[in-house]
């Protein structure tokens, strides 16, 4: 289905940041369904520059794919918060920025994928 690859590059990357915290290793560069941290922040936050209608909030009507990727947006999200909690100090430092942004961006991810799922149920 369309959701493969790219359920598989969140996959891989949910891999890596698991063996990143446990390693202690930086976790290193990556991309999500062939865009750039930057690029899954853009698209997040202006999804009409990226041919989507506008942001959304969950609906029942969007179907079960859009709700479940909705889901794993929230997910992130909380594992993102724990990090913050876990790793930055709340003066501004923050051993672990690189896992703390690729959660964050995983969570945003999740959330352009729910548009595309709304998109082609539309």
């Amino acid at each position: 289905t369309a959701l493969t690859a790219p359920l598989t590059d969140a996959l891989q990357l949910t891999r890596r940041v698991l063996g990143s915290e446990v390693s202690g290793k930086a976790l290193g560069g990556w991309t999500l369904g062939g865009m750039t941290p930057q690029a899954v922040h853009d698209a997040s936050h202006r999804p009409q520059a990226y041919g989507f209608a506008g942001h959304v909030l969950p609906d029942a009507a969007q179907g079960w794919a859009a709700a479940q990727l909705n889901r794993l947006r929230a997910l992130c999200r909380e594992a993102e918060l724990a990090a913050n909690l876990a790793f930055c100090d709340g003066a501004g430092g923050c051993s672990r920025v690189d896992l703390v942004l690729a959660l964050n961006r995983l969570s945003s991810f999740f959330y352009v994928m729910q548009l595309q799922a709304i998109q082609r149920r539309g």
